[in-house]
This record gives C-alpha cells, sequence and structure tokens, in this order.
C-alpha cells in the first residue's frame, strides 16, 4: 500500500488527516450505512479493471475518533467499535470495486468537527474533481505513452472505450496535456482549479508564459487573474505591432522603382559594366529628367 500523501490545499478547503489507500474490507466494516443505487454499469467496470481506481472516495471521521499509525496495513485506525467513516463521494466507485473484489480503496479523509455544512462539502467536492482531473491527464498520458512504445496509434474514441470516460471529457482534457507541466502539478495540488487550467490554455504563449509567472511566484493562479491577462492582450498587442511593421505603407518613388527593375533586367543579362552602381546613377537621372 502506497505511503500516505498530503495535499497542499486552498485555506478554504479543509486538509485531508490521510491520503492513500485502505483495505475494502476494513473499511466496509466501518462505514456508516450506504444508499447504493444502481449497480455499476460494466463500461465502469472495465475502466477499473484497465486503469485501476483512478479518483479516490471521500470519507470523513469525527475528531478524536481516530489515529494514524505506521502500521502499512491499517494507517488509519478508529478509537473504537463505535466509531464509524461517513462516505461523503465516491459510492459508484466503492460499490464496482466491492463487485471486482478489489482488496484496497484509494481514499481520502478528512476529520468533521461537527461544523461540515453544505459550503463545506461543495468546496471539498470542487478541490477533489480538479485532484480527479489530474489523476485522468496522468491515466491519459500512460495511455499515450504506451501506444507510443508500441508504435500504435491512439485516439480519443480508444481512450473514451479503455477508461469510460466520456468522449467530450477526454476531448476537453486533452486541451490540458499541451500546457507545462507546472500546471497540472498546480492541478493536483490545489494551486489552481481545472477551470482556470482551461483558460489558461486558450492563452496565446507570451501570456501563457505570463500565466507560468504567476503560479510560480505567487503559488497559485486564479480564473480573476488570466482574465487580466487576457484583458491586457499581451500576444495580441505583439501580433498588431508585428502586423503594422510589415503592414504599413512606405511611401515609393515611381522612378526608384524603374530603376530597380532595369538594373534588374541589367543584372539579368550580365551587361559589362565597371561600376554597377553608376550605371543604376545614370539610368535614374535618365528617368527623372524624361518624367521632368
Amino acid at each position: 500500500m502506497s505511503e500516505p500523501q498530503m495535499n497542499l490545499l486552498p485555506s478554504s478547503v479543509p486538509s485531508p488527516i490521510y491520503e492513500g489507500e485502505l483495505l475494502v474490507a476494513g473499511l466496509l466494516d466501518r462505514l456508516q450505512p450506504v444508499t447504493w443505487g444502481e449497480a455499476p454499469n460494466s463500461s465502469f467496470l472495465n475502466s477499473l479493471q484497465t486503469l485501476g481506481q483512478i479518483e479516490p472516495i471521500v470519507l470523513t471521521v469525527q475528531r478524536g475518533q481516530y489515529a494514524l499509525t505506521d502500521d502499512p496495513q491499517h494507517p488509519l485506525v478508529l478509537a473504537n467499535p463505535g466509531h464509524l467513516f461517513t462516505l461523503k463521494n465516491g459510492c459508484r466507485r466503492l460499490a464496482a470495486l466491492v463487485t471486482l473484489a478489489a482488496e484496497t480503496v484509494k481514499v481520502v479523509v478528512y476529520e468533521d468537527d461537527g461544523t461540515w455544512s453544505v459550503d463545506t462539502l461543495t468546496l471539498v467536492t470542487n478541490y477533489q474533481r480538479s485532484h480527479n482531473a489530474a489523476s485522468e491527464l496522468e491515466a491519459i498520458q500512460r495511455m499515450y505513452a504506451e501506444a507510443k512504445a508500441q508504435g500504435t496509434y491512439l485516439t480519443d474514441r480508444h481512450i473514451a472505450k479503455a477508461t469510460g470516460i466520456s468522449l467530450a471529457r477526454i476531448q476537453q482534457l486533452r486541451k490540458l496535456l499541451g500546457l507545462p507541466a507546472i500546471f497540472l502539478e498546480g492541478i493536483r495540488e490545489g494551486r489552481l482549479t481545472t477551470k482556470t487550467a482551461y483558460q489558461v490554455a486558450r492563452l496565446g504563449p507570451t501570456d501563457q508564459d505570463a500565466a507560468t509567472r504567476i503560479l510560480v511566484t505567487e503559488d497559485k493562479l486564479t480564473g480573476v487573474q488570466v482574465k487580466e491577462l487576457k484583458a491586457v492582450g499581451i500576444d495580441a498587442t505583439v501580433a498588431a505591432m508585428g502586423d503594422a511593421m510589415f503592414t504599413k505603407p512606405v511611401p515609393v518613388d515611381p522612378a526608384e522603382t524603374l530603376a530597380n527593375g532595369v538594373m534588374a533586367i541589367f543584372k539579368l543579362y550580365m551587361l559589362p559594366a565597371t561600376d554597377t552602381q553608376a550605371v543604376r546613377a545614370q539610368v535614374l537621372a535618365y528617368i527623372q529628367g524624361v518624367a521632368q
């Protein structure tokens, strides 16, 4: 079983007391009653069998009713038989793991101090979605890497069929694969949301560099900051400057143009001359004299 890994979270979201794996059998014995709903379909079961559990389930436990241990088989234990975990998110995933007779389940456990509200759960769920998006991206990257190693071509539809993730979701996530690794790390660590990352993916390269600097220096990036970058429009300004440089009309002397044409013919036929610049000056003077 993997060691507990603590994530860096926004201050508004409670920090988990444990993130890692628990034994399925042990969890079921210490879980508040759950309404399981419909049985998981074959597509979802196939996804778990192919890639394993991508998204952890979210649990809570009352303050003072648990203890963290160094035992890899039982990293989180409850104080007495009357203390139970509460499943807050991931009922379908847990049901599928039970159906597949999985030994372990990936979990994120939070301490419920009695003040949990709908708003708190929404914050945790939003964070979890960002965390899950990073996990999904890693799974897709692994599939791309395996296909490349085998010399095969992988389409979004192939990935959707193999993972059970919707085609629309995969196409949405794939937009993030082109971002620097720091953005994917930021999503996992809660320093920016997937929504903000999508906004960054739509920026030009110069604005993306600016967003990267903000994430590095401030250790977070918000949608408001991305909108400000877009409003300033560094890329648009640079592009406009470039267009102006190459499209601004330059006054041209017709005599100069004709003289240049004559010299081009002169060079084409390699007419003998000791000084082409002197010949050009004579041609230009003749043309200007005729024009007058």
